[in-house]
């Protein structure tokens, strides 16, 4: 499991990771600051993304981006834990919208599951792990949560982050989902 992807190895650390779609939920003007403030830093980005995108910042993005900028794109869903544990942190740069106050995002629960520290925007999703999750305001901000973690990563939030990820696996969902209908059946 810790034996690190091939397409990983050359790649500089530390390494800020994003596994997922690349596409109009993530801010790009956030990744920009963080590429081009801290140039040391590799960004690695591990998911689909487009090669006609419809913002112009996607377009740069995709197409113009700095050095730092790695999009190794998808990868098999039985490797991606391999590609987190490569990372030294893990990101969700989301945009605030329609579209992400209503997300509930299983890549989360795999950073947790896995052990990595998360920084990510301000959503309902991220707000409600508040304590072991690292929110930004903003693209400086979000610099400054990533220098903290890569110094300094309590094992204590480490372990509360794995036991959250235990509390939401697709075992643990399909029980709440049965026990949710079988309620209603009860009350019919």
């Amino acid at each position: 499991l810790n034996h690190i992807p091939k397409d990983m190895e050359n790649i500089p650390k530390p390494i800020i990771g994003y596994i997922g779609a690349i596409n109009e939920k993530l801010d790009y003007e956030l990744l920009a600051t963080i590429a081009h403030k801290r140039p040391q830093w590799s960004l690695v980005f591990i998911g689909d993304y487009l090669n006609n995108p419809a913002s112009p910042e996607y377009y740069k993005f995709v197409h113009q981006h700095p050095p730092n900028v790695f999009l190794l794109g998808r990868r098999d869903v039985k490797d991606v834990p391999r590609y987190i544990h490569a990372c030294d942190v893990c990101i969700m740069p989301y945009l605030r919208n329609d579209y992400t106050k209503a997300i509930d995002s299983l890549k989360l629960y795999e950073y947790f599951a896995c052990g990595k520290p998360v920084v990510a925007t301000d959503i309902p999703v991220i707000r409600e792990h508040g304590q072991v999750v690292y929110i930004a305001k903003d693209g400086d901000d979000l610099v400054q949560k990533l220098e903290e973690v890569l110094v300094s990563f309590p094992p204590e939030r480490r372990n509360l982050q794995q036991s959250i990820a235990l509390q939401n696996t697709w075992d643990k969902r399909v029980e709440q989902i049965s026990f949710l209908i079988q309620a209603a059946l009860h009350k019919l």
